[in-house]
């Protein structure tokens, strides 16, 4: 729950910051109607976005269950849902947990490897199904409402209506309702601040709840982590995470992110571009291909971690071993790319339907889109990389099946490596490591430094911060220069005032 917290809330601010809803609230405010209103109407248009955070919800829920492992760890799987007690129990596990536990128990052996294939089918026809549902639930929802609803809000209509005739039993005082006249008695108008009143802090109070989770969570990571990492320096643990090295983690980690997102952007672009632009004639294979691609984004990373190991290490033999982080690289690549697909999918989108006239007219082939696309938006180019930074820093934790959990403190491309989250996994290989909670904390600790640190650089803070900077060091500089000049003709005119009158 906590991790699919943050991605449904980011999903509404996104929706919330979308043109449907600033055009919803333009009308609105012309319309002079308060914010009541927005109440009624905001549950019904979020009906769609809450069957695709669903969707979203779902692909990440399947593929983050592998961290249950954990939790759910046992030996026994005989009747994992027995009675209600086992299920509450340590014998109740799930298919990523299940295809885990498999890899640890056998270290990768081909045992393993045929049970990892079959539990993932499953997990891939569960994943597909879910997903497609909710996807078309979400995209088909109409807002109308059925003839029940209607006969209803009808009936609710009439009786308000004689409720009001009997209430105002003059005319003009009735009709002003309905015209939007301000006459209205001293009581109605009081009830209405109040309830005003009371929105307002009811927002306040969900907005401070929401906020102070997600300052409680980065505020435990952040003592944790920096707690454990001085506690190993000053204690000398040789064989802790700080002490034996961050210095590989990151570097591995870094390698990931950086080929991963340059390999995929290039190549997610340039086919979100042909299919949007060129096949446009042809609708159902145009919405077959994209409907396709970004369903397999909704597949769970745990099957893109099984299809990378099969492909990469046991078919193509890219690895000096059973593991090499070029594998990891490739199957980020491979992952990433459905997700970069469908945001620069719907960017076209947009940009056909807003220039596709004026360049039909000016006689221009849809190859001059690029250019404009290119020129205007490049605001959403970083936005969707810091996106895939973060959902790629996100999932690296579950290829430790390609990328594995080697102890080798080797800078190296094609062997063996650790990353920030597949260092985790070292002590459930059983590797020499002092503690499993200084391990994680210091984890976690540096792993999300380093998100928040790539995601400020492409949402243009450090740029900002020291825009800011300059602007006040030039400020201080003009003040103290204003002042030394002030001060420099003050002594001149008093110097003056003292030549004229000697005494």
């Amino acid at each position: 729950m906590i991790s699919i917290f943050p991605v449904s809330t980011l999903n509404y601010y996104r929706w919330f910051q979308s043109k449907e809803i600033q055009s919803m609230n333009s009308a609105l405010l012309s319309l002079a109607l308060s914010t009541k209103w927005r109440e009624k109407l905001y549950p019904k248009l979020s009906k769609r976005v809450i069957f695709l955070s669903w969707a979203a919800a779902i692909s990440k829920a399947l593929g983050e269950s592998v961290a249950l492992r954990w939790f759910l760890s046992s030996d026994s799987y005989l009747k994992p849902f027995a009675s209600l007690r086992d299920f509450l129990g340590t014998q109740t596990h799930t298919i990523s947990s299940l295809i885990s536990s498999f890899y640890f128990s056998e270290g990768g052996g081909k045992t393993s490897r045929e049970s990892m294939f079959v539990f993932g089918s499953a997990l891939l026809v569960v994943s597909f199904s879910l997903n497609y549902l909710l996807m078309r639930k979400g995209t088909n929802y109409r807002y109308k409402n059925n003839y029940l609803k209607k006969k209803a809000s009808t009936l609710k209509f009439s009786i308000l209506h004689k409720l009001e005739r009997l209430k105002f039993s003059k005319s003009s005082v009735y009709f002003s309702r309905y015209l939007a006249f301000p006459f209205h008695d001293d009581s109605w108008i009081q009830r209405e601040l109040k309830r005003d009143r009371w929105r307002s802090r009811r927002d306040h109070c969900v907005l401070t709840l929401v906020i102070g989770f997600f300052a409680l969570i980065l505020l435990i990571i952040a003592l944790r982590g920096i707690y454990f990492i001085f506690f190993n320096l000053f204690r000398g643990f040789t064989e802790s995470y700080t002490v034996e090295g961050l210095l590989v983690p990151l570097w591995n980690t870094l390698l990931l992110l950086f080929f991963s997102i340059t390999w995929s952007l290039p190549i997610a672009f340039f086919a979100a571009f042909f299919v949007s632009a060129y096949i446009s004639k042809w609708r159902r294979l145009k919405y077959l291909l994209s409907s396709f691609i970004s369903g397999c984004g909704t597949v769970p990373p745990m099957l893109w971690a099984l299809f990378g190991s099969f492909l990469f290490l046991d078919y193509l033999k890219l690895s000096l071993g059973r593991v090499s982080i070029f594998a990891g690289i490739l199957t980020l690549t491979l992952l990433n790319l459905p997700y970069l697909f469908g945001k620069f999918f719907n960017l076209f989108e947009g940009y056909l339907k807003k220039y596709s006239v004026p360049l039909l007219r000016l006689g221009l082939s849809s190859y001059y889109l690029f250019f404009i696309v290119v020129k205007d938006g490049l605001s959403s180019l970083k936005d969707f990389i810091s996106g895939s930074i973060t959902r790629l820093n996100g999932e690296s934790g579950l290829l430790f099946i390609t990328i594995g959990a080697s102890e080798s403190s080797r800078l190296t491309l094609w062997g063996h490596g650790q990353t920030l989250t597949t260092k985790i996994f070292t002590t459930l290989l059983k590797y020499k490591i002092t503690d499993i909670k200084s391990v994680i904390y210091e984890t976690i600790f540096c792993f999300c430094a380093l998100s928040l640190f790539l995601y400020s650089l492409f949402n243009s803070f450090w740029s900002l911060f020291f825009r800011r900077m300059s602007i006040s060091l030039r400020k201080r500089q003009l003040e103290r220069s204003l002042i030394a000049a002030y001060k420099k003709k003050k002594s001149a005119s008093l110097a003056k005032l003292a030549s004229a009158f000697p005494t």
